[in-house]
């Protein structure tokens, strides 16, 4: 898509928002329908401390269909009423929150004593979910602690997803699982190889445990993403994705996004992309230029 009819089209989007006439479903890009559900995260066109809602009117108007917010969860009921009556409003669905804190901060997988901590956060979790529709909700395994065996490591990841499946399974929750790199973000981190995730999820056996597969980390930790995703395409459930190096928007690394999203659409991928990225440029603009490049990379074939 031409940058000048992209911005023509965000430009008429403003206009339409300052004269009140907020779309009730989200607006097609200047090339037409997106392929693929990508997912901007609720940070984008947040300068000046902009409002959630206002920036969701902002990601819809852009012809995006869904998003994500990290940390839904953490939301008073209040506000989470008013977000979930502003994405019905504007036809986004919602993406993936955080389940378990943080990656190793008390309530993981791999050590059994946050065990329980963690059983809560999942509970939390099927509390919340209905104020948004939201269908997925990503877990982390937490660090593996000195001493302890991979393989014993690995029991207890499977042990806790175990009892997880039971607790969400008479609800609409899908809980996703993500490797993480352990090279640049996140040394001591258990889950790293989509080999490893795969095993796992064929051990816990149950259609409400899969994979989120971020392909930002994938390509850090193993490269070769496309084969990878194809051999281990029925136990992943969610996408994210930034290039690399850099985690910011595609086109500012060494990542060909346009076949990606191609693979994954010939796939027949119905679910979401979450674009847990950063922009390379600051500010409003930035964020139109980061998302604008999402949508150059949906120009594939199908």
């Amino acid at each position: 898509m031409e940058r000048r009819h992209f911005l023509e089209a965000a430009a008429a989007a403003n206009l339409a928002w300052g004269a009140g006439g907020l779309p009730s479903a989200p607006a097609q890009t200047a090339a037409g329908p997106l392929k693929l559900k990508y997912a901007p995260h609720t940070g984008f066109f947040s300068a000046g401390d902009r409002p959630v809602l206002e920036r969701l009117e902002m990601i819809a108007a852009m012809g995006f269909r869904a998003v994500e917010n990290n940390g839904m969860k953490g939301m008073s009921r209040p506000d989470l009423e008013r977000y979930g009556a502003k994405l019905e409003a504007l036809g986004l669905e919602h993406g993936v929150w955080v389940t378990n804190r943080g990656v190793n901060d008390g309530a993981g997988l791999v050590d059994p004593r946050e065990h329980e901590a963690f059983f809560k956060e999942v509970a939390s979790s099927i509390e919340v979910a209905p104020f948004v529709r939201g269908r997925f909700s990503t877990v982390t395994t937490g660090n593996i602690p000195l001493r302890m065996t991979r393989t014993q490591a690995r029991l207890n990841v499977i042990e806790a997803l175990k009892r997880a499946a039971e607790m969400v399974e008479k609800s609409e929750l899908t809980l996703v699982v993500e490797p993480l790199n352990i090279r640049v973000d996140h040394p001591g981190y258990f889950l790293a190889s989509s080999d490893e995730a795969y095993e796992v999820m064929k051990a816990v056996n149950h259609p409400r445990i899969k994979i989120l597969f971020d392909i930002y980390h994938q390509q850090i930790t193993e490269g070769d993403v496309i084969r990878r995703i194809r051999a281990y395409y029925d136990e992943i459930a969610y996408f994210q994705f930034a290039d690399n190096p850099g985690r910011k928007e595609p086109g500012t690394g060494e990542m060909n996004y346009r076949m990606i999203f191609k693979a994954i659409h010939d796939l027949g991928f119905k679910g979401i992309l979450g674009a847990e990225m950063g922009q390379s440029q600051p500010g409003d603009e930035g964020s139109r230029q980061a998302l604008e490049a999402i949508i150059a990379c949906d120009q594939f074939e199908a």
